[in-house]
């Protein structure tokens, strides 16, 4: 059996090293795997069993139509094309999706191939609700399903930034195509799925199956402890919808003994406060378990989210954590005892159970054992399980 893994990323950030791990467990398996992928390059990954859709001109192209035109996953046609004489020649069974936006790849051209071509089997996991909106990756709940959206142009200014609103004409093109085919689709969390389940996707099999990380990665590390308090916070993005207005309140009334330390990169016109320490960005894997181990609390205030990664990579590495009640970040922990669950938009809240968190050693070992539950070969086998579901059906 082939199998093709389809994302914007391959190795790196958190939906990169998901298909990675998921690449790795699917050799294991016995299944002859690739990986097509959208941006950056790859290191771990065989050249024979990668193929790159896109290049830096066609992104930039893309995003250029996309802030002109709305045109997300509408752009790159030419390396789309190509990427579809590849398939037909590489002849997968299953086509496995994640992130098909991210500015390198044309949905229409793909799924006109799917829906009248292919006859593998999808799969797709939704990371995010842009699949299933007019425009931004995530939408008030309440807005879901509907064609028009009163205010579709305060969405603009979020990913995928946009200079006109096509949100109607966005909505009814992936109705139209991402319903004429069977699909099975998975989410990472129980909040996904039942959003999946009320969706213009109901019709499909919808399944959860929690991401995984590498636990020989992300473990307690021994690390010189730092005089303060460090909480740790970190996203790939900064904006207001992870929480970077949250946390500029927050540091403005921590006391003295503690200190944040914020990773990732901030948006142009936004910053961080003088009293957070911040770091743009590391894809370094040793690094970023250095400083979860050294954190005294790892705090994740977003306002939307599906499964943060995070939230398992701290708790992976002995750190617990203190998250809004947002999305599926509250699954991803156990309540008073990997960690505690916020209120969404309280940072009065944030900061009582900062300092009322009881950290014994027997909540850091709850961490740990926490997130085998989220391993990458926990998530691999869940996988493997659903494909030989998905081939018992055939026979």
């Amino acid at each position: 059996m082939k199998i093709l893994l389809v994302n914007v990323l391959a190795e790196k950030k958190s939906t990169g090293r998901i298909v990675k791990d998921l690449y790795f467990g699917y050799k294991e398996h016995g299944y002859s795997c690739k990986i097509a992928y959208g941006r950056d390059s790859v290191s771990i990954i065989p050249k024979e069993d990668s193929y790159k859709i896109s290049n830096p001109i066609d992104m930039y192209a893309h995003a250029l139509e996309t802030f002109a035109f709305d045109n997300h996953g509408l752009a790159s046609r030419l390396s789309t094309n190509k990427f579809i004489k590849w398939l037909n020649k590489e002849n997968f069974d299953i086509i496995h999706l994640h992130n098909i936006h991210g500015y390198y790849l044309n949905y229409k051209i793909l799924f006109d191939y799917i829906n009248e071509e292919f006859d593998g089997k999808i799969i797709w996991t939704m990371h995010d609700m842009w699949a299933i909106s007019g425009h931004a990756a995530y939408l008030d709940e309440t807005q879901l399903n509907k064609e028009h959206i009163s205010n579709a142009k305060s969405y603009l200014k979020q990913y995928p930034v946009s200079f006109v609103d096509k949100y109607s004409r966005n909505y009814k093109l992936k109705k139209k195509l991402f319903t004429k085919k069977k699909m099975t689709i998975v989410t990472p969390s129980n909040w996904l799925t039942n959003i999946m389940k009320k969706s213009f996707l109901k019709d499909n099999e919808i399944v959860t199956i929690y991401n995984g990380t590498d636990l020989s990665q992300f473990y307690p590390r021994i690390v010189k402890k730092d005089e303060k308090k460090i909480i740790l916070a970190v996203a790939s993005i900064w904006e207001d919808r992870k929480g970077l207005t949250d946390i500029n309140k927050l540091a403005l009334i921590l006391p003295e003994q503690y200190k944040i330390i914020a990773v990732g990169k901030v948006p142009k016109g936004k910053s961080f406060n003088s009293k957070i320490q911040h770091i743009e960005q590391t894809d370094n894997i040793d690094e970023l378990a250095n400083l979860y181990s050294s954190a005294y609390v790892f705090i994740n205030p977003t306002h939307f989210d599906n499964a943060p990664m995070v939230n398992i990579e701290s708790q992976s590495c002995g750190t617990p954590v203190i998250t809004y009640n947002t999305g599926g970040a509250s699954e991803m922990i156990i309540n008073g005892e990997t960690g505690l669950v916020v209120k969404c938009n309280s940072v009065k809240e944030l900061l009582e159970k900062i300092e009322k968190i009881n950290i014994t050693s027997e909540m850091i070992e709850n961490c740990v054992k926490q997130t085998t539950f989220f391993s990458s070969q926990r998530m691999v086998e869940d996988y493997v399980q659903l494909i030989t579901k998905l081939k018992q059906k055939n026979i």
